[in-house]
């Protein structure tokens, strides 16, 4: 079995969202792992996801939260987690409509 269908069955500790990642299309000298190291991009997906309790899948909440995190980059330290995750609940609602 190969690492990603074991994340899917839990058959590895981490974050849900370890299913769903990929480095593909992600800037020179970085990947896209390192933005879900971000405790902004943590705690975001992690109330979005509980708040859609199964409406909106993980995948599409992750291409969501990660590109506001991006666009949020020159916002004050305090305030981003917050900020990421409004701006993100907002796209998430404009895209499911």
């Amino acid at each position: 079995m190969t690492d990603v269908r074991a994340r899917r069955r839990g058959g590895r500790d981490g974050p849900p969202w370890d299913s769903c990642t990929s480095r593909a299309g992600a800037p020179p000298g970085r990947t896209r792992s390192s933005a879900y190291d971000d405790p902004a991009v943590a705690a975001a997906v992690a109330r979005l996801g509980a708040e859609s309790a199964g409406r909106v899948r993980m995948r599409r909440i992750l291409r969501t939260v990660v590109p506001a995190r991006h666009d949020l980059a020159r916002s004050p330290g305090p305030a981003l987690p917050e900020l990421v995750e409004r701006l993100a609940r907002e796209r998430v609602r404009a895209a499911t409509g």
